[in-house]
């Protein structure tokens, strides 16, 4: 029973870690650390399944096309508490800085977001964003 207690822990510890969801379970235990691994894929597919109804809602209630598009675009962000967007930018910021390998671990660290960031994230967006119009507007004709 211990044990099944441990990986259900796992279980809500990797939401609570990869997802904005308010769970009242999942306290950090580290003898259900080992868990949290196996259930990443589940997590993602929670917030798959959330951003796959709140698009479908918007087909339901024929939102317009380009609203609907930037919502459902910004949906996985949101739910994902914006953690992959922030590692994007450092990451743009520190490759494309052109420096050497201390000055990019230095950039990597910093708080603050540069141009590289900023340019990567638009570009992100503006992808995002055409490719939900391209999908809504596919689905018409």
């Amino acid at each position: 029973m211990k044990n099944f207690l441990n990986v259900l822990n796992g279980f809500f510890m990797s939401l609570k870690m990869y997802t904005i969801l308010p769970l009242p379970f999942g306290k950090w235990k580290d003898e259900s650390s080992q868990w949290l691994l196996p259930f990443f894929p589940l997590a993602g597919l929670i917030i798959g399944l959330i951003w796959f109804f709140i698009a479908e809602l918007f087909k339901v209630f024929s939102a317009p096309e380009f609203f609907s598009a930037a919502v459902i675009a910004i949906i996985p962000l949101f739910l994902s508490g914006f953690l992959h967007v922030d590692g994007l930018m450092d990451s743009c910021d520190a490759i494309f800085s052109r420096r050497d390998l201390a000055e990019k671990r230095r950039i990597l660290k910093d708080s603050h977001s540069g141009a590289f960031a900023v340019i990567a994230i638009a570009i992100y967006l503006l992808l995002s964003f055409s490719a939900m119009v391209s999908l809504l507007l596919e689905k018409e004709n």
